[in-house]
């Protein structure tokens, strides 16, 4: 008599899964079921909204990088949190 875990499936890290595996895109229905036919409708607002978010996240690592110290040995870095200081005034 085989266990509950034998019929139990492997997931992608090669552990017990105690989910079965979904029917496969085809079998539900759809007709391409890749990750870029999934995405292919993003619009030019999701960009720029996009575009936005990743912006502001990125100016408040950048000041949060220039509140630790406000210049770096990196040249790249030093130029790119210089130039936040003399915007943040």
């Amino acid at each position: 008599m085989s266990s509950n875990l034998d019929a139990r499936r492997l997931d992608r890290f090669g552990a017990r899964s105690s989910t079965y595996a979904r029917p496969s895109a085809h079998a539900a229905g759809h007709l391409d079921g890749s990750v870029s036919a999934r995405y292919a409708h993003v619009t030019p607002g999701m960009r720029r909204r996009l575009m936005l978010g990743l912006t502001e996240q990125w100016e408040a690592a950048l000041d949060a990088r220039r509140v630790m110290s406000p210049r770096s040995p990196v040249a790249v870095l030093d130029a790119l949190l210089q130039k936040r200081l003399l915007v943040a005034g």
